[in-house]
């Protein structure tokens, strides 16, 4: 049985539907999340943990891009994000996303942002590389 995907334009795109890479995986141990659950391992322990969604824009340009996720590291973590076509080709260079300490793992918060992207598909990977700090669960981006 084979599936195809096509994602939709100006939406929730849930972490735990998204293909991950690296050392990060599916979670539901934190309570307060939406859907069934979040990603997590985004950390320095996991190797080059990334998440990748795929999002079809109606419009080339800059777009609104909301991230959902828990930290409590007691600091500020971040987290690289860039975007590709299905290609390989650079929408966007690399990154860095900065979301704030909060009380508990238990306690999702927002970051709100500007994304550049393509008319089309286009692959937001949001990671953690060697220049990034802390650790974060996702659970969605909204776009």
């Amino acid at each position: 049985l084979l599936y195809r995907v096509t994602p939709n334009a100006g939406r929730r795109f849930q972490a735990v539907f998204a293909a991950w890479g690296g050392g990060a995986n599916f979670n539901n141990n934190h309570l307060n999340h939406r859907s069934i659950g979040f990603v997590d391992k985004l950390e320095a322990a996991s190797p080059a943990p990334t998440v990748t969604f795929a999002v079809n824009a109606s419009a080339a340009g800059r777009h609104p891009i909301r991230y959902r996720y828990a930290n409590s590291m007691g600091y500020r973590s971040t987290m690289t994000v860039s975007v590709e076509r299905v290609d390989g080709s650079v929408v966007t260079a690399p990154f860095q996303v900065g979301f704030p300490h909060l009380s508990a793992w238990d306690v999702w918060g927002t970051v709100p942002g500007q994304i550049v992207l393509a008319q089309g598909v286009n692959l937001i990977t949001i990671g953690r590389s060697d220049e990034d700090t802390g650790a974060i669960n996702l659970n969605f981006i909204e776009v």
